[in-house]
């Protein structure tokens, strides 16, 4: 198994938690987009977006990405580059694609602090309404659907690397 992974959902579902685990299971890199972005800025991610304001945020996501050395690598991007129709193609070239799937109920009993999390909606400025407008976008980049609910991180992780095995041979 030798392809790159970007791992895509709602903030919350878990992308970087599990990215770590499957990064040290199957031995590739990990990177954290939003990390890669605040780590540039010197700021968090609310910061860099208030900064900047969302759509130029939005192209920062979509430039970062852009950048990005794929070579045997697991991605977390924030949840908003699933509004960049050109970095999603270059992630689908480069990656398979996968989609962490929750529901709305148990994203919310995780992400109690959405407002100061830096998360952007494009039509939206509720989390329901971001996750409502996203949820079409997602399933439309997946190469792989992962359902989350009410699942361990390493049930997760499992279920990836199961995925992975059939989507590759």
């Amino acid at each position: 198994m030798t392809k790159n992974i970007i791992l895509i959902g709602m903030s919350g579902v878990g992308k970087s938690t599990i990215g770590k685990q499957l990064s040290k299971k199957l031995k590739k890199s990990f990177i954290d987009l939003d990390s890669v972005i605040c780590d540039k800025y010197h700021l968090s991610l609310p910061e860099i977006i208030a900064k900047l304001g969302k759509n130029a945020f939005l192209n920062l996501e979509e430039e970062t990405c852009l950048e990005l050395n794929f070579d045997n690598l697991v991605c977390a991007p924030g949840g908003s580059l699933i509004y960049s129709d050109k970095a999603m193609h270059y992630c689908k070239e480069n990656a398979i694609v996968i989609y962490l799937k929750d529901s709305l109920e148990n994203l919310k009993t995780r992400v109690i602090n959405w407002e100061s999390r830096g998360i952007i909606g494009l039509n939206s400025d509720t989390y329901e309404g971001v996750f409502n407008e996203r949820q079409a976008l997602y399933q439309n980049y997946a190469d792989i659907t992962i359902a989350c609910n009410h699942r361990s991180w390493t049930e997760i992780s499992a279920d990836i690397i199961e995925q992975l095995n059939r989507y590759s041979s």
